[in-house]
């Protein structure tokens, strides 16, 4: 009743989404989506045939962001609802159980495509190899995690410790050199400038290729997973899946950035993975935060996205700035430390103070 009486005065996507936010706020987030879920049952239309068929995806953006948000999602430009309500979620969201296996699949992927190239494998082929060893390391993770049952983070931490022996296996030790005089590499920082425009060539691809994948309907599925769960399973998505489907794709870019890297230095080594999470987490926190202070609200995943290789060049030259510095080199792990907890702490710090009774009371006081 409480939908039914939202929906007669507002159009039925954004009645649903007042009706939970309301049943949210005076009973519990259960009750909430218990409602939302029968009224679905007993209308199957949902608005369906004023937006193409995009009405259920509406109607699952007003239960994730509220009723507003929701009546942008009727944009065919937007492909899914889900995807653009799911926005604030990101796509490394659901790769978050398996987060650890990255200092592993990074040095998998170097170790990977080294091996190859050496063995007489073109360059670009050895890179497709080292993307896929690296999914394989992220299926297992997902799979330990969703089949076995084990805990996400120990999945993570069970991964790494397992690939370390794999990445010695495949190397036959604990480095191996590969010059760009007697093989023919895709990129080596003898030749610098011919290095920066094909990495930001690949960058641009794999930019596209995520704008694609995730506007489509696994995609999609993908970042409802990672942002809200159990709303996902409710609307019968299979989460454990696309847990599974996101840390293969996640670990495989990673394993395929590790393969680029170790033919630009010129080596592979079985440490060259460690830190990757820190690199990976300030990239995506500084874009977050400096998009969202740039473009607000308005800011779509594509835009995200190019964020996020802002953060990471941001973050290489803060690191840059310490060492021009001079200062000590034995706690530049500690300014790291301290760059991403700034980073991370600033969206808390704003949104408490955008959101707290002082705030109110002083918007209060300037209305009137």
């Amino acid at each position: 009743s409480l939908v039914v009486h939202c929906c007669r005065y507002v159009s039925v996507d954004v009645g649903v989404g007042i009706a939970y936010h309301v049943a949210v706020a005076f009973i519990d987030d259960v009750v909430a989506i218990a409602v939302v879920e029968a009224y679905v049952a007993r209308h199957k239309v949902l608005a369906c045939d004023t937006v193409g068929g995009k009405g259920i995806e509406c109607s699952i953006g007003c239960l994730f962001r509220g009723g507003e948000d929701a009546r942008c999602l009727i944009s065919v430009e937007h492909i899914c609802g889900i995807a653009y309500c799911c926005s604030d979620g990101c796509t490394a969201d659901s790769c978050l159980n398996g987060l650890l296996t990255v200092d592993g699949s990074f040095a998998t992927g170097g170790a990977t495509a080294v091996v190859l190239i050496l063995d007489g494998w073109s360059a670009p082929l050895a890179l497709l190899a080292a993307f896929g060893v690296g999914a394989l390391a992220g299926l297992c993770t997902g799979l330990l995690h969703t089949m076995l049952g084990i805990p996400d983070i120990l999945s993570g931490i069970l991964m790494q410790i397992a690939l370390y022996s794999v990445n010695l296996n495949i190397m036959g030790g604990a480095n191996k050199a590969i010059s760009v005089d007697q093989y023919k590499l895709i990129i080596s920082q003898r030749y610098l400038s011919s290095a920066l425009i094909i990495s930001l060539s690949f960058v641009f691809v794999v930019m596209v290729l995520c704008y694609w994948y995730f506007g489509t309907e696994q995609g999609c599925a993908i970042r409802a997973t990672g942002s809200n769960p159990a709303m996902s399973r409710a609307q019968g998505i299979n989460i454990n899946a696309m847990k599974v489907i996101a840390l293969a794709i996640s670990n495989g870019l990673v394993a395929m950035a590790g393969g680029l890297l170790s033919q630009f230095q010129g080596y592979s080594d079985i440490n060259m993975g460690r830190g990757s999470i820190v690199i990976g987490l300030a990239a995506v926190i500084i874009g977050e935060v400096l998009g969202s202070a740039i473009f607000g609200k308005r800011m779509n995943f594509m835009i995200r996205l190019g964020f996020v290789t802002i953060g990471a060049i941001i973050y290489y030259l803060v690191i840059g700035l310490v060492l021009w510095l001079q200062m000590p080199t034995d706690d530049l792990k500690l300014f790291t430390a301290i760059i991403v907890a700034v980073f991370l702490a600033i969206p808390y710090i704003k949104g408490k103070a955008g959101h707290s009774f002082a705030a109110a009371a002083r918007k209060g006081a300037k209305n009137d």
